[in-house]
């Protein structure tokens, strides 16, 4: 189970993209330094397409984040850097 995410940096919108999709649900979780959950959505697989799906966060500061995806008993963990 693998993610990728682009732009990376970024300005509070970019993209997740799934691999290895074997799973009907996900739950996307963005958390900051102090590990503050800041974003969190559920998704069923028939939510998006090609396993790709959108994160909008424009009201968030500056820094450095780390998302969190998890399907099934497997977690991928990305840094975001969002930079305005």
């Amino acid at each position: 189970f693998d993610i990728n995410v682009y732009p990376n940096p970024n300005n509070g919108s970019f993209q997740v993209k799934f691999f290895n999709n074997f799973s009907e649900s996900f739950v996307i979780t963005l958390t900051d330094v102090t590990g503050k959950v800041v974003y969190q959505k559920d998704l069923s697989a028939r939510q998006f397409t090609d396993v790709t799906y959108d994160v909008n966060v424009p009201t968030l500061s500056n820094g450095l984040y780390t998302l969190s995806v998890k399907a099934d008993n497997y977690t991928a963990t990305k840094k975001i850097n969002i930079l305005k």
